[in-house]
């Protein structure tokens, strides 16, 4: 009985690995950027990556990604605390490049859902902050579309799991607010055919 189990194991992953395609590709887009619990507005700003498709089912592919996103928000300041003394508009800035490892589902042809996490390094930020933490980890929700030439759009929305922001100015005020990146993507995709 191992035997059998073990030589049907066996030809499973043979059938498995047969049908792997690997094919990289880039994607690049508009970021729409915003911190939780900060009063502000959407910062626009840009990504851009490299991923690498592992197709290992005619549905299923797993897809590890490198990509550079400049995210942040757009944060409103009270002098004194207070919106009757005046206020200001600072963008916030907080520049990742990160890891994401995709699940991509396609169910019928072209369309695709997709789902994983990611973790992100923090390598720039404004200098008026003080981010608590360098690494970000949340994960990303996802749909696009592929077309037989390779192009494809893709839509994501990037939540955080990490309160990301160092409270410099007022630490029994601040410490009641969970701030967490999130992002809004909209972008292309290019994935090169390497079938012979």
């Amino acid at each position: 009985m191992k035997k059998i189990l073990l030589a049907f194991a066996l030809l499973i992953s043979l059938g498995i690995s047969a049908q792997v395609r690997v094919n990289p590709g880039f994607r690049a887009g508009v970021s729409l950027a915003d911190l939780t619990d900060i009063e502000g507005k959407r910062k626009a700003d840009f990504y851009a990556g490299a991923f690498a498709n592992i197709k290992l089912t005619r549905w299923y592919a797993l897809q590890p990604e490198l990509t550079y996103a400049r995210q942040g928000s757009k944060v409103r300041f009270y002098d004194n605390f207070d919106p009757s003394f005046g206020s200001t508009t600072e963008k916030l800035e907080l520049n990742y490049l990160g890891i994401t490892i995709n699940n991509k589902f396609t169910p019928v042809a072209g369309l695709n859902l997709n789902v994983g996490p990611y973790l992100d390094f923090l390598v720039d930020h404004s200098n008026f902050v003080n981010p608590q933490n360098d690494v970000d980890s949340g994960v990303t929700l996802g749909l696009g579309y592929t077309f037989k030439n390779g192009i494809g759009v893709e839509a994501r929305y990037k939540i955080g799991f990490i309160d990301v922001f160092q409270d410099y100015a007022d630490d029994d005020f601040y410490n009641d607010y969970l701030i967490v990146n999130n992002a809004f993507q909209i972008g292309l995709t290019y994935t090169f055919n390497l079938k012979k």
